[in-house]
């Protein structure tokens, strides 16, 4: 999946165009990132007629889970690229007639599949209207050069994607996502929006790149998708006084909220955004968005009889702020009181060294051990 990104119709009410910068091939973005996803919007050709399952590159050991998504997708094609970097249409012979589908058909709208990673059980399909999730991106914002290292097949990357598309920002595509590589992305093409996980910046600060690169030119370094450790925020803060560290926040089902952080070196944040609501039910953080999912695909529905959203994230409030505690799945009960796993664990991450480099791990076959 590579090729040049194009700068043609990114955005509509863009006074000038978006920009790419390719340090390296990259089989996630480019061509296909680009045309693909326009042509969803646009719904040329992949309209309210077509379902269509997007590809990208898998490994023999996620082919399992990546036939399923075909089923319950009831993907009629499958978009690829092929060695020679030519788009390939290849026909399931599946139609797709689920109510949703039909649905979307019936507005006229183009629509969208998010699946869930599939960790505790079957993947789950959340279909959205394009022209919902679409709306908050209306609202013209500024242009931030953006290193796009979050994928879009989850609604972070998605979420950062059309952020830039449609405020015709420069976005540079790498192809390895290893702190080294990324770094020097960042120094080379004097990135100003570095969009993480909180695991990658753990192993930025362990192996010390931040210091062995220029990384003056950011201004935001966002991070979400999974819990941050308070210790790895507070050393990323020491290491970045300079930077805005925003914690960013959204789910497949309601798209991405709007977030300010209290402090950068704060766990606490401010959510909301236009067309958002929300509220804390028995501890329980709950969402009512106008760009939320129609459904799934294979699941009942989680929204309450009265429209919010519960994915079972626990929070504490303060004021306007809320703080994330953990997920539904992570509580136990520890001499009768609520307690969450992580908080039962040590922190490996903040252990360093001095003098020595990191460590690292190898497999060894069976075979070769004696």
């Amino acid at each position: 999946m590579t090729g040049r990104w194009p700068t043609r119709g990114c955005s509509a009410r863009s006074t000038g165009s978006a920009r790419c910068s390719r340090p390296t091939p990259c089989p996630r973005y480019g061509r296909y990132a680009g045309s693909r996803l326009y042509a969803v919007q646009r719904r040329r050709p992949a309209g309210p007629d077509r379902a269509w399952l997007h590809r990208r590159p898998a490994h023999a050991d996620q082919l399992g889970r990546y036939v399923p998504l075909i089923a319950i997708g009831e993907a009629e094609a499958r978009a690829s690229f092929d060695a020679g970097g030519r788009f390939v249409l290849a026909r399931t012979g599946t139609e797709a007639r689920h109510a949703l589908y039909k649905r979307l058909r019936a507005d006229g709208h183009a629509g969208l599949v998010l699946f869930s990673s599939g960790s505790t059980g079957s993947p789950k399909g959340a279909v959205h209207d394009m022209s919902r999730l679409l709306g908050k991106y209306m609202t013209r914002r500024r242009s931030l050069r953006t290193l796009m290292f979050l994928l879009f097949d989850h609604i972070g990357g998605l979420d950062t994607l059309l952020y830039c598309l449609s405020n015709a920002s420069t976005v540079v595509l790498i192809e390895d996502r290893r702190p080294a590589a990324v770094c020097a992305a960042v120094a080379r093409h004097r990135v100003e929006v570095l969009p993480v996980a909180p695991s990658f910046i753990n192993l930025m600060l362990l192996a010390g790149e931040h210091e062995r690169h220029d990384l003056s030119s950011l201004r935001f370094i966002t991070y979400g998708a999974e819990m941050m450790p308070p210790e790895t925020l507070k050393r990323c803060a020491a290491a970045f006084p300079g930077v805005t560290l925003l914690q960013k926040y959204g789910t497949s089902e309601v798209g991405t909220l709007r977030s300010q952080s209290r402090s950068s070196d704060s766990p606490w944040v401010r959510i909301g955004g236009e067309d958002y609501a929300w509220r804390v039910a028995d501890g329980r953080l709950e969402i009512r968005a106008g760009s939320a999912m129609l459904g799934y695909l294979n699941a009942p529905s989680p929204f309450t009889a009265d429209g919010w959203f519960r994915n079972g994230d626990c929070v504490e409030v303060d004021g306007d702020y809320i703080r994330f505690l953990g997920r539904d799945s992570d509580v136990i009960n520890v001499g009768g009181q609520r307690s969450f796993r992580r908080r039962s664990r040590p922190s490996c991450g903040r252990w360093t060294t001095s003098g020595t480099s990191p460590s690292r791990a190898k497999a060894i076959p069976s075979s070769a051990r004696s």
